[in-house]
């Protein structure tokens, strides 16, 4: 267990949580990914401040299962993942009056293991300027294979579908190479050429200036993003096992998912794309404290 009078403020890391329920289907996938954030996060409250944001759904019951770990809020439009993330980067001070150094966004359809790791992950982030964020999905270095994209025609246990991966980098078009740079009890960190990935560790202040230059444009895609984070480095940190996996895909409840439902079928009941988006504003109005 981590002591809670040894961390300052300061080096408390932000955990964002979005959730967007439009569907009976989707409040269920949500639902478990809260009552697990609900069962493991009294064992790491310590070093961590959480914020729950939820773009106007239609199902909320479920939200009350964490109501006492973290302020919650609700907005009376759905704005998509990308505006909000841009709402609470820009709230940060409103909200605690500190900064936090590091964030780590929680998509609803995120079943997470453990934030405890992200702890020692934070602190050898500290040591290499040239890591802005890190990858914390479920993975395997020694096996990086069993979660490449390109392999999905292979059963499980051969192929891990709930959280493969592209392991070729979209910018230079590279294959998957890594590095051991750090390694501790908790965390093993190795600098790869992967992309960046929204849900992951970042420096804030890094994650700021990719957003801020994405709100910038008129719309962008995921592309764009990863680009943007190019700017800043080549190198990107991935963790060895990782802390989370995702409940939708391809396959497992994809019209419950931004990513992979049917685009009409979305549309029709309020959800936003979150790989082709714009970033807006919330109005002051929009945005209400969820009791």
């Amino acid at each position: 267990m981590i002591n809670s009078e040894s961390i300052s403020n300061s080096e408390k890391i932000l955990i964002f949580v979005v959730t967007c329920s439009k569907s009976k289907g989707r409040q269920l996938i949500e639902s478990q990914v809260l009552m697990q954030l609900a069962k493991i996060i009294p064992l790491n409250q310590a070093g961590f401040d959480f914020v729950f944001f939820d773009n106007n759904s239609n199902f909320k019951e479920h939200l009350k299962s964490v109501q006492k770990i973290g302020v919650t809020y609700y907005s009376s439009e759905n704005r998509g993942l990308w505006s909000a993330l841009n709402w609470m980067l820009k709230n940060e001070l409103n909200i605690f009056r500190y900064n936090h150094k590091y964030i780590h966004l929680v998509e609803s359809d995120m079943f997470v293991n453990d934030f405890e790791p992200l702890i020692q992950l934070s602190q050898a982030m500290d040591q290499f300027s040239n890591i802005h964020m890190a990858r914390t999905q479920e993975f395997s270095v020694k096996h990086a294979w069993r979660f490449d994209k390109k392999y999905n025609f292979l059963p499980f246990p051969f192929h891990n579908k709930r959280s493969e991966v592209d392991l070729m980098n979209t910018t230079d078009e590279l294959y998957f190479k890594k590095k051991l740079i750090y390694k501790c009890s908790n965390v093993d960190l190795y600098s790869s050429n992967l992309n960046a990935k929204l849900p992951g560790l970042h420096k804030t202040e890094s994650l700021k200036f990719v957003i801020d230059k994405l709100a910038e444009t008129i719309s962008f895609s995921e592309k764009d993003f990863f680009d943007v984070y190019a700017e800043l480095s080549n190198r990107m940190g991935i963790i060895d096992k990782g802390i989370w996996y995702s409940l939708t895909d391809s396959k497992n409840n994809s019209a419950e998912t931004a990513s992979w439902g049917n685009r009409s079928y979305l549309n029709h009941i309020g959800y936003q794309d979150t790989r082709h988006s714009t970033i807006t504003n919330y109005q002051d109005k929009e945005i209400v404290s969820y009791a």
